[in-house]
């Protein structure tokens, strides 16, 4: 479940695994390793995910996308990632 619900979350947020590699600190490589199922991220690497997109990391693994519509419709926290995007100089897609 995380390879899709993670993709679907950047996908979100207007990025493509190249723009949200530098947000987490990886390379576009590790993320498209997991977008592949090859590996997953990290304990420290799902901090990281679950810290910026502010949605809890277990649920990224454990529930379907339709579950994680509860948080990730949430218009302030959409708003709050968003403007950390901006901040860290990310161009999305409209």
């Amino acid at each position: 479940m995380f390879a899709e619900n993670f993709d679907r979350l950047i996908g979100m947020h207007g990025l493509t695994a190249k723009k949200a590699a530098p947000l987490l600190g990886v390379s576009a490589q590790t993320l498209s390793s997991w977008s592949h199922k090859k590996s997953n991220p990290s304990t420290k690497l799902v901090l990281a995910i679950s810290n910026f997109f502010e949605v809890p990391g277990h649920r990224l693994f454990n529930d379907s996308f339709a579950e994680l519509l509860d948080v990730l419709t949430d218009k302030e926290r959409y708003e709050r990632v968003d403007a950390k995007i901006r901040k860290a100089g990310i161009k999305v897609a409209s």
